[in-house]
């Protein structure tokens, strides 16, 4: 069976912007509260953008007291988060020429991008009250295991019988 090379291409070409969109939200947020000082801690991370948020911890609105944003912050996160472009890249030069295996390759490449960057999470993390995987994790992750996925769609099936 033979399945429309067009609508595979066109699913890998999804994934690649999907899981680029990704990199640009976040991926963990860390949250700490101190009554004593009357602070709560707040750090968000993604691979090219690091923020800081101190805001008031009384407040219902959490207006904030200090909020800081750090561009390209860490060389450890920066080579995940270009990895994951690297592998995005990989798997739309496959597509363009027709090489769908060089496809699969990308998309490996962007997921484990993905599953690696908890091992830049930092030291005190565990002193944190609250600590969430972002959207922006999960849509880089379902990007690229669209393009795995179509692009072993493609394998399959443009197999003889």
């Amino acid at each position: 069976m033979k399945l429309n090379v067009n609508w595979i291409n066109g699913a890998i070409i999804f994934g690649v912007f999907i899981a680029i969109s990704g990199l640009i939200g976040p991926w963990y947020s860390f949250e700490r509260g101190d009554r004593e000082v009357g602070e709560r801690y707040s750090i968000t991370m993604s691979p090219f953008i690091f923020t800081v948020e101190i805001s008031d911890f009384y407040s219902p609105n959490r207006d904030a007291i200090d909020h800081q944003v750090f561009y390209l912050k860490k060389l450890d996160e920066v080579s995940i988060g270009v990895v994951c472009v690297l592998g995005s890249f990989l798997s739309l030069y496959g597509v363009t020429k027709k090489r769908l295996k060089l496809a699969l390759y990308g998309g490996c490449i962007a997921i484990i991008s993905v599953l690696s960057f908890s091992i830049v999470l930092p030291v005190g993390a565990s002193g944190f009250t609250r600590m969430s995987i972002g959207w922006g994790a999960y849509v880089t992750f379902l990007g690229a295991l669209l393009m795995i996925v179509s692009s072993i769609i493609d394998v399959f099936s443009s197999r003889p019988s």
